[in-house]
């Protein structure tokens, strides 16, 4: 399998479309399809963008493996550790948890504009 297969699998697999993909990765639709019909390769940017758009990694779309070596943002470390030592009904807290304080967030910047 290869970048252009991995792409269409990954279309399937989140039920989205070739042309979907074009508008988010902000490349024109024939270009995409050239390259399936070709058997071209995007450039860097182009690659990136789409393995954003399909919240994946160009390492997985070139490659098939995922990277190991993904660390959270430095910030972020110690709550992530503790994060990985809750079980799912307690992570399914955390996460409501952090949802109100996101809408209390944008709710109190939506009063003050």
């Amino acid at each position: 399998m290869d970048f252009i297969d991995r792409v269409k699998e990954e279309l399937r697999n989140q039920k989205k479309t070739q042309e979907w993909l074009a508008w988010k990765a902000g490349i024109s639709y024939n270009t995409l399809k050239g390259w399936t019909a070709k058997g071209r390769l995007p450039n860097v940017e182009q690659a990136t963008a789409i393995a954003k758009a399909l919240n994946t990694t160009v390492e997985y779309l070139v490659t098939g493996e995922e990277a190991d070596s993904w660390q959270p943002p430095h910030r972020y470390a110690d709550l992530f550790n503790l994060l990985e030592e809750l079980d799912e009904p307690e992570l399914e807290a955390m996460r409501v948890l952090a949802e109100g304080y996101v809408a209390r967030k944008q709710n109190r910047a939506q009063r003050e504009a």
